[in-house]
């Protein structure tokens, strides 16, 4: 902030930004101090101290600086040095992530890409994915910190010699992301929380046109409030965007949001669902699921899914959307109380309450069912399903009828199921017609007698 200036519109918006982006640790420069009075001076740091006051960089120290006398240079190097000194170093876990800001050719050495990596850490020989194209890529060199080097890690600036099969600098963009395979799932739509400024020109309706900036991309998308109809310039609500393209985010991530013009920024927040379903946006549960999602602890919002959720979660999505590695997603399995139905990235996972409603209705159908069509073998699993009370989704009851069956609770023959104990018989008034037509047969031998011709009605 120029001294002589005071806080300018410019001024205002960068804050503005970095508080939505929740970034935690600033400082500002009163700059040009020797070209104005003391008194000008004190009443620029006051306004810069207001202006900070209700943001997340309220506790950031002033410096006043001159450029051309070098008063308080010493001083603000001297605190950035200690601040990079006691700054712990971001963790490097879960899978690497490279927000692409630029790419460019070098002579004998190819495409090279520059960003910040997000998350994870990647050395010269590692292949990754170009994202959202799906290329596969070749780690052939790295610079970090301005030097080469043969790793890099999460927090750092670095610049990655590229090369894969038909690459060109062409079919890199700014906005993509280098990231490890498992990490690659475009989307074009996320569901997430919303903060609009008090100075949002205007209130968020369904389908508002917005420039989304999240990572390095720019993408135009249309924003609808999903907590009633509309929302009020600074307000805070869940919403769901819908994206023009498809672009990579996982949960966590925090965005801006710029009006249709890309002039103003309005407002920012953060993913709460990366890949939510196309429908049901507004629903209930569905609400309760992203207010569910909305805290930064894993094992809070796992116990909280499973709570809401009587169908189960699929397991994947959520670990990959929270880019946990691989220890990290088996510590938290093993923390929150579940129980885990199929392998893979076909795993459900239920609360124990809700996996034992499910167990028992299916059984309770299944015993229905035997006691509707006693002479039937069982039902295929298609008319159970369709059978039961809430008739859960199809994976769902599929995982969960596999499990009954592996189990030795339930019985599955060719095309149908059965409890163990079932065997087909007659019912009741079949069984007595047939005590009348069995010793008729047998004294009949191979010369079954013939029934008596109904007269016909008069």
């Amino acid at each position: 902030v120029a001294a002589d200036d005071g806080v300018m519109p410019q001024t205002r918006e960068h804050l503005a930004i970095l508080d939505l982006l929740q970034v935690p640790r600033g400082a500002v420069a009163i700059t040009k101090v020797d070209r104005v009075p003391e008194e000008r001076r004190r009443a620029v740091e006051n306004e810069v101290a207001a202006l900070l006051k209700p943001t997340v960089l309220a506790e950031a120290p002033l410096f006043p600086l001159s450029s051309t006398t070098g008063a308080g240079v010493p001083e603000l190097a001297a605190h950035l040095t200690r601040t990079a000194r006691a700054r712990r170093r971001a963790a490097a876990g879960g899978g690497f992530r490279l927000a692409v800001d630029r790419c460019f050719t070098l002579h004998g050495t190819g495409i090279v890409v520059t960003g910040t990596a997000f998350a994870g850490s990647v050395k010269v020989g590692d292949r990754l994915l170009l994202s959202p194209a799906g290329h596969e890529v070749r780690v052939r060199g790295i610079h970090a910190q301005n030097r080469e080097t043969h790793a890099a890690r999460a927090g750092e600036r670095c610049a990655l010699n590229i090369a894969g099969t038909g690459l060109s600098k062409d079919a890199v963009h700014r906005g993509d992301w280098l990231l490890a395979a498992d990490l690659h799932a475009p989307t074009d739509r996320l569901d997430a929380v919303v903060r609009l400024l008090p100075d949002a020109p205007a209130p968020l309706r369904d389908r508002t046109p917005m420039h989304l900036h999240l990572g390095a991309a720019d993408v135009t998308a249309r924003v609808s409030p999903l907590a009633g109809r509309r929302l009020e310039a600074g307000e805070r609500g869940l919403v769901r965007l819908q994206l023009d393209r498809p672009i990579g985010a996982l949960a966590g991530d925090r965005f801006v949001l710029r009006d249709q013009s890309a002039q103003h920024t309005v407002g920012g927040g953060y993913i709460l669902d990366p890949a939510p379903p196309l429908r049901g946006a507004r629903r209930p549960e569905r609400l309760a699921l992203l207010g569910a999602f909305e805290t930064n602890d894993a094992a809070a919002a796992l116990a909280g899914a499973l709570g809401i959720l009587v169908h189960g979660l699929a397991l994947a999505p959520f670990l990959t959307a929270r880019n946990l590695s691989e220890s990290d997603r088996g510590a938290l399995l093993t923390r929150v109380p579940l129980v885990r139905v199929g392998e893979g990235d076909a795993a459900v996972g239920f609360a124990p309450a809700h996996w034992e409603v499910l167990r028992s209705e299916i059984l309770r159908a299944l015993a229905a069912w035997h006691e509707r069509h006693p002479d039937s073998p069982g039902p295929d699993p298609r008319r159970l399903r369709i059978a039961m009370t809430g008739r859960p989704p199809v994976a769902t009851f599929d995982a969960a009828l596999a499990a009954l069956v592996k189990a030795g609770e339930v019985r599955r023959e060719a095309g149908w199921v059965r409890l163990p104990g079932h065997e087909a018989q007659l019912s009741s008034a079949d069984a007595k017609l047939w005590t009348r037509i069995e010793p008729l047969l047998d004294a009949a031998g191979l010369r079954p007698p013939r029934g008596s011709p109904r007269a016909p009605d008069p």
